[in-house]
């Protein structure tokens, strides 16, 4: 895993702010998943429940 935050496209925080807009969310998902995990685990949280939740809740636009 890479400890470093993972570096953002301007345009996909743009693109997610429209939450019919599946593609931008599983690209989001997919460079953000690891790094929710991670913190999770160091807080001694659920860190795959987590993280799914956090990703749907997102996708619903929550």
């Amino acid at each position: 895993m890479n400890s470093q935050m993972p570096e953002t496209r301007r345009s996909l925080l743009i693109d997610v702010c429209d939450p019919t807009y599946q593609r931008a969310w599983c690209q989001f998902a997919d460079i953000y998943r690891s790094l929710i995990v991670r913190i999770a685990k160091i807080r001694g949280l659920q860190a795959e429940g987590l993280a799914q939740r956090v990703v749907a809740r997102g996708c619903r636009g929550d």
